[in-house]
């Protein structure tokens, strides 16, 4: 992952749940959804991967200027307590959140 994340984009990636300042990344994430909930360019093609074990496997289409942290967020509603992997090629992304 690129070293030059926002606050906002790392706490999603990496998880926040067990961070000092848990309560501020939590806000400040669910602000970033407020702000990107209603994007209609963003969506996803597939939600279930059986074999995870404590993660969730989302798939679909997000718009170029969404960040990693971005299509985490709107994959997981908000929330990101426990990170996330993205991968990307153009507009298609995979997301993979911990739940665990």
């Amino acid at each position: 992952m690129a070293s030059n994340l926002t606050p906002v984009d790392r706490a999603a990636l990496y998880g926040w749940a067990f961070s000092p300042n848990a309560t501020e990344l939590s806000e400040a994430i669910g602000k970033r959804y407020k702000e990107i909930a209603g994007r209609e360019d963003f969506v996803i093609t597939s939600s279930f991967d059986p074999s995870d074990y404590n993660s969730r496997t989302y798939r679909g289409l997000a718009p170029l200027d969404f960040s990693d942290g971005d299509i985490a967020i709107r994959c997981d509603s908000g929330n990101c307590c426990f990170g996330a992997r993205v991968e990307r090629q153009g507009t298609t992304f995979k997301c993979k959140i911990s739940t665990d």
